[in-house]
């Protein structure tokens, strides 16, 4: 009986056993399968040339821009407007005495709305306009020297009375990964106290908040970091309201910056913002303590090219919250750094792991799924799997986990594979 037992006993192992191994050479088989290990590749290679591949194909640059408006919107803490308030340069500015349609943009104009804004209360005024030298090096056409002497006044007398000034500067590749500061019509040791320069170029991946970047100075002298626009907008207004500790000193944000690496922002719609009309507020009639009393006040063009609403607007980029002016995403990129809306990147070679990771389950899922009843459900889940992964991160670790466009690789794979399987079945029948 005992010795009966025993074999009885041994037979659902040996079973259990070869059900283990026939499972176990069931999955070596999809994983070794050449079309899965070519997407597998793909989606590997996707996952770590990102960046290049959304240069070559900008499609795909607008669906990632919308799956981080999707993850922002989710998100159950919401932005507070608050810090910055857009002053444009329209069409009945610029297609009108004093600007004419003339560039560069009339500087003793831009002097007047700078007037205007601190007599109004603004703690920073930032000029959202390169003020670039037409040569190599800082200065500019003798026929405009009043009006930036006119210019150069102004900043003198507004931080002198305590107001803080930005101005901006470009940067230019300089060879592989290079960059080069562009001399403006100012020098930097021309500028007052309380005034400083920040570049305006904005990052290839408009999500991402430009901070600092490793550039040469115009004369090729020297290399130095140099912070942008947004980031030396939000630092002085801290200066200048005596905020601590400043955003400058936070440990995530001073790791992306010695990284030489970005954040991801929150995006605001043009029409959150309390715009105001650069006729309104040079001519007195803006509101000073509700539109610029306290605030960063942000000065940029909005004027149609060709004429009045003739062509598309002056300085337009993509952004998650469609295309904007300029103007609105440096706004956006000082909103969400002074309101901390902002996500730092999962580490490159931990996204591509996870990429790795979830193709894999993917792939298993859906080999391992009945067609006729669990398959196309199963297509379902696993896109919800690594949505549920990129927003967790999200919303409690302020991590940013772009895993969705490498994944499609399989998802497209998987559709078709699917719907090959349906059309041979149907032709069996």
């Amino acid at each position: 009986m005992t010795s009966k037992g025993e074999d009885h006993a041994g037979a659902p192992g040996k079973h259990g056993s070869a059900q283990h191994g026939a499972f176990g050479g069931r999955i070596l088989k999809v994983l070794t399968h050449p079309r899965v290990l070519l997407v597998l590749v793909t989606v590997s290679l996707w996952a770590y040339y990102v960046d290049s591949i959304q240069k070559t194909f900008p499609f795909l640059l607008t669906a990632q821009l919308k799956f981080h408006q999707i993850l922002s919107n989710l998100e159950p803490w919401k932005s507070r407007l608050k810090w910055v308030t857009p002053v444009e340069i329209d069409d009945a500015a610029f297609w009108n005495p004093p600007l004419s349609g003339t560039q560069p943009t009339n500087r003793r104009y831009l002097a007047d709305l700078a007037l205007a804004a601190a007599k109004a209360g603004a703690s920073v005024i930032v000029l959202d306009f390169q003020l670039k030298s037409p040569t190599g090096e800082p200065g500019d056409d003798e026929v405009r020297k009043r009006d930036n002497e006119y210019l150069l006044n102004a900043v003198r007398e507004i931080t002198q009375e305590g107001v803080r000034v930005v101005l901006s500067c470009g940067l230019v590749g300089e060879g592989s990964d290079k960059w080069k500061r562009e001399p403006n019509i100012f020098p930097d040791n021309a500028l007052p106290r309380g005034a400083r320069v920040g570049y305006i170029n904005v990052p290839a991946d408009p999500r991402q908040i430009p901070l600092r970047v490793r550039a040469l100075e115009w004369d090729g002298a020297s290399e130095k970091f140099f912070f942008s626009l947004a980031f030396q907008s939000v630092d002085a207004y801290e200066d200048s309201r005596n905020i601590k500790p400043p955003t400058m000193d936070n440990k995530k944000i001073r790791q992306a910056m010695d990284e030489e690496k970005f954040v991801y922002g929150r995006f605001l719609n043009v029409s959150e913002f309390l715009k105001v009309s650069s006729t309104d507020l040079v001519g007195g009639r803006a509101s000073p303590e509700s539109c610029c009393g306290g605030r960063i006040v942000l000065i940029g063009g909005t004027w149609h090219q060709y004429g009045r609403n003739r062509g598309p607007l002056v300085d337009t980029h993509p952004s998650p919250v469609g295309e904007i002016p300029g103007l609105y995403l440096h706004a956006n990129y000082i909103e969400a750094l002074l309101d901390e809306k902002y996500k730092h990147e999962v580490p490159h070679w931990l996204a591509v792991l996870i990429d790795l990771v979830l193709a894999l389950m993917i792939y298993i899922g859906f080999d391992l799924a009945d067609p006729r009843g669990w398959r196309f459900p199963l297509i379902l889940i696993t896109l919800i799997v690594p949505l549920s992964a990129a927003y967790l991160l999200f919303a409690t670790s302020g991590l940013y986990l772009d895993c969705i466009m490498p994944l499609a690789a399989c998802f497209a794979d998987l559709g078709l594979e699917h719907y090959m399987d349906l059309r041979r079945r149907a032709k069996n029948k």
